[in-house]
């Protein structure tokens, strides 16, 4: 450092001193030069770089024309004559040591001076930069070939320091070129460029940022390392890859999660949660206050892929919606895709949830988890093979019982509810861009509400991954994944006393490529194939004293296969385009006892009159189709752009409930030959400004969805145990559409984003019959339909170590279906009610405030804690979850509003990490 400081101001001093030997020199330079074939202003440089003189000219005033002169120890200024004959310019000496050379008309003494000081600054200024570059710039590619080429492939991998990750998504930016390149899932980056000087920007959410001067001098392959974050690092924020993607990238409607700002927003009981983060997002909502699952632009909570290292997750909460399944000391990332959904994904209709879990550390154990007030977890990571296989292990679990004994509701009191869950990841290096992971989850709940009812759920699954970079522009990833969920519903005493059980084993193997044939082309293309086995639905008596006859409905089985190719590419520097096309086939598959009903009569068991039986394997029913995804960004400026898109997806299994909350004892039906799948077809267009410096994101998204094969009720259905129950189901059409509006502020002090969403979700039943009919044929709103959905979220930093932070919902209350008269039948008196879903019950809105405050990390630098003081519902607001009615002493209904969370839920939350 020492040495670069003296050379830079030896240099300085060369440059600015105004030395009199220069004026006794120019006088006496000789110059002994040729020059062939080469413009003037090539032939001054060069003069002005092999002899001690400084000459100044502006390159626009000089012919463009190639000479070729030949100079003998000929004087200076006699060669500048010679050059500068028939040109117009003429030259003058400016302070004995340097020379002006401007057309002869404006050049003069004042002329010169100012022109001096205009050029020697430019000089100057140029001098230090190109020193300050080169004292830290990196040389990659061979520089001792007498010709570059004249474009360079710069390729390697960008990974986590610590773990040796591979970092999918990180961007790579040459700001003087105005291009960028996003790595692979894998890490891998590969860049076509002039060979030149460059600065290049390097950033990850959650990363330290890199800056690096290079000279590109050839092909050449740079391996980056980045550190992680160590003042944000295991903090939770909604954010981009990087600063200006949501105006770069030909993505809308795609919102990442990265182990950065979820535990600043305050949650339930002080315990975190990806879900209810996820509600903080435009066009992201719930049907309630304790629902399980989420809605997105209308759809139904069914039709979201969920998925964690890739298996497949079909009940995403725990204590019936009140926290998600995903412990977010152990995420990686998490991204939702809710606008155009790239075609490597599909059969669900309204949006895509990947939830990636982070490999265990390579180098040094390290643990971190939370103590809270119902709820506790704990991480632990580390090497078991230095370098080369790491192990996670995470748990959680509650302990809220107590909590339920301080209510003044004695059902309350008599309640129980309960909760774990398990991640362990396993992770092995083989060498250079091969690696192996096996991640393994397990959960389990039960609720049970005074001695009245209960319901019990665990899920299991089990994923095997292989990352394997084949060559330098293709890489492979083969996953193949194992599910199990249970569901039980129970009456725990008396006579009635039952369990009733369900759920599904699930299968699936995948196969995916990723290559980048050119510098602007990320394809990506594979397999996929998914078998769903459904177990089948049993009922027993609970205890010896129980009632209850046992019986047992088998359910329909199916496998899923799909092929798919991707590919993200620009055309220009404004125009850029995702086109993807994937083919689904869905099979039924044996054993089933298929009923057959009479033609143009409504299904019912007095329609029934014969069966057709299948074996073991046998395909019962066949279903496919083409899914095209197009997505389109054109780019306005820097800080603006326009995208739209469009998809066509298929879904083969649909969640059966007809209660406006999922509940773990509802099934998941795949198609057969009275359940076609679902089909959507997706438009959306976006337009995306930022402001100052991406410090401010702005975004306005407006869609619609129009649906087919939508899935719907009979009036008061039996769903259960029932052997016909295509029966007690409707075939209708759907539509959704709306607008989103979000605001972001990304700064240090105070950060937050609002987002408002107006959605509507309609659906019609129009059938051959009355009873195959809804509302008349017309359209009605769905059990999800809320108009208008409004979150604000800010986060104030009040000092390097406490954080506040401000949560605020509002949204239309959802519909509900109530009775509007009596009529008598005899002496009975029998409601008459409104048509489906007419009514909304109270609208919804909650503020809820959270103080965080770290330890000092000067002091303790190898352990780090942090209480968390969160205040869920601040002025206790009696939020309605659903309306249901009853008759008075006058045989009239009145309605009662049941709440789940009616009350103020202050909490503290201490967290660790070693």
């Amino acid at each position: 450092m020492m040495r670069a400081t003296i050379i830079l101001l030896l240099h300085l001093t060369f440059c600015l001193s105004a030395c009199p030997i220069f004026a006794q020199q120019i006088s006496d330079i000789r110059v002994n030069a040729s020059f062939e074939n080469v413009t003037l202003d090539e032939i001054l440089r060069g003069i002005d770089k092999q002899y001690k003189v400084d000459i100044y000219f502006c390159k626009k005033w000089l012919p463009s024309e190639k000479i070729s002169v030949h100079f003998n120890r000929q004087r200076l200024d006699d060669a500048l004559k010679q050059l500068l004959a028939n040109s117009g310019l003429h030259y003058a000496t400016y302070s004995d040591y340097a020379i002006i050379i401007a057309p002869e008309s404006i050049l003069s003494q004042k002329f010169t001076q100012q022109f001096y000081m205009e050029q020697r600054a430019d000089r100057l200024q140029s001098v230090q930069q190109r020193f300050s570059f080169e004292q830290n710039m990196k040389v990659l590619g061979d520089t001792t070939l007498t010709v570059l080429p004249q474009e360079a492939l710069l390729e390697g991998r960008i990974s986590d320091q610590i773990s040796g990750e591979g970092l999918s998504g990180t961007t790579l930016y040459i700001p003087s070129l105005d291009r960028s390149v996003s790595t692979d899932e894998n890490g891998n980056y590969r860049l076509n460029i002039p060979t030149n000087y460059y600065r290049l920007e390097v950033r990850y959410v959650g990363y330290e940022p890199i800056e690096q001067n290079i000279r590109l001098a050839g092909d050449a392959r740079w391996n980056i390392q980045l550190l992680p974050d160590a003042l944000q690092l295991n903090e939770v924020v909604i954010s981009e890859k990087a600063d200006d993607s949501n105006v770069r990238s030909v993505q809308m409607g795609i919102s990442r999660l990265s182990p950065l700002q979820i535990k600043q927003i305050p949650a339930f009981l002080g315990e975190v949660d990806v879900i209810r983060s996820l509600l903080t997002l435009p066009g992201v909502t719930t049907v309630g206050e304790g629902a399980s699952g989420f809605n997105v632009r209308g759809g139904n909570i069914d039709q979201n892929l969920i998925m964690q290292d890739e298996a497949l997750i079909f009940n995403a909460s725990h204590v019936l919606g009140l926290f998600s399944v995903f412990n977010p000391d152990a995420l990686q990332e998490v991204t939702l895709y809710k606008g155009n959904i790239p075609a490597q994904y599909g059969g669900r209709l309204s949006s895509v949830l990947d939830v990636k879990l982070k490999n265990g550390d390579f180098q040094e154990f390290k643990g971190q988890g939370g103590l809270g007030v119902i709820a506790s977890r704990i991480l632990l990571e580390g090497p078991l093979v230095q370098d080369k296989t790491s192990l996670l292990v995470a748990a959680r679990s509650s302990y809220s019982d107590w909590v339920l004994r301080l209510l003044n509701d004695p059902d309350l009191q008599q309640s129980k509810a309960f909760f774990y869950d398990i991640n362990a990841k396993l992770a092995h290096r083989f060498g250079e861009g091969s690696n192996l992971t096996l991640a393994y989850y397990r959960s389990y709940d039960n609720f049970q509400y005074s001695d009245q009812f209960g319901y019990a759920w665990g899920t299991q699954t089990a994923s095997l991954r292989w990352n394997q970079i084949i060559t330098p522009q293709l890489s492979s990833s083969s996953t193949a994944v194992y599910g199990d969920n249970d569901n039980t519903s129970y009456e725990p005493e008396g006579v009635a006393a039952f369990e009733l059980n369900n759920g599904m084993y699930n299968y699936k193997l995948r196969q995916n490529f990723f290559w980048t044939p050119l510098e602007s082309h990320n394809l990506q293309g594979g397999a996929e194939w998914v078998r769903y086995q459904a177990k089948p639905e049993k009922r027993a008596p609970r205890n010896n004293t129980s009632e209850v006859s046992p019986a047992q409905v088998n359910k329909d089985h199916g496998q899923e296969m799909a092929f798919y190719v991707n590919d993200e590419f620009e055309l220009n520097d404004r125009l850029a385009f995702s086109l993807g096309l994937r083919y689904t086939l869905f099979q039924q598959i044996g054993p089933d006892q298929q009923y057959i009903y009479l033609d143009d009569a409504p299904r019912s068991k007095v329609t029934l009159y014969d069966s057709i039986a299948f074996k073991a394997g046998e395909v019962v029913q066949r279903y496919s189709g083409l899914e095209p995804r197009v997505s389109v960004k054109l780019a306005l400026d820097h800080n603006n752009s326009i995208k739209l898109s469009y998809n066509r997806i298929y879904q083969y299994i649909h969640l059966i409930s007809n209660t406006t909350a999922a509940v773990p004892v509802d099934v998941w039906q795949v198609s057969n030959r009275y359940v076609p799948p679902q089909r959507a077809d997706n438009f959306s267009v976006g337009y995306f400004q930022n402001f100052r410096n991406n410090r401010w994101e702005t975004s306005v998204e407006a869609f619609y969805r129009h649906l087919e094969n939508v899935v719907e009720y009979k009036d008061l259905p039996q769903l259960l145990l029932n052997k016909t129950l295509e029966t007690e189901l409707l075939s209708g059409t759907g539509k959704a559409y709306g607008a989103e509006l979000a605001i972001k502020r990304n700064a240090a002090v105070l950060s937050g984003q609002l987002a408002y969403t107006y959605a509507r979700s309609l659906s019609r039943v129009a059938g051959n019959t009355p009873g195959e009919t809804i509302n008349r044929g017309e359209w009605f709103p769905s059990n999800f339909d809320k108009p208008h959905n409004l979150n604000l979220t800010m986060n104030i930093r009040a000092g390097y170590r406490s954080t506040f932070g401000i949560n605020f919902v509002y949204s239309t209350g959802r519909p509900v279906t109530a009775p509007i008269a009596n009529y008598f039948l005899g002496n009975t008196p029998v409601p008459h009610y409104s048509s489906r879903n007419q009514f909304r019950i109270p609208d919804y809105h909650r503020l809820d405030l959270s103080y965080t405050v770290k330890s000092n990390l000067l002091k303790r630098k190898n352990y780090r804690g942090s209480f968390t003081f969160s205040v869920y519902n601040v002025y206790a607001r009696n939020n309605a979850f659903s309306v249901f009615f009853e008759k008075d002493e006058n045989n009239t209904a009145t309605a009662f509003k049941l709440s789940v969370l009616g009350s103020i839920f202050p909490a503290v939350t201490y967290n660790f990490e070693f």
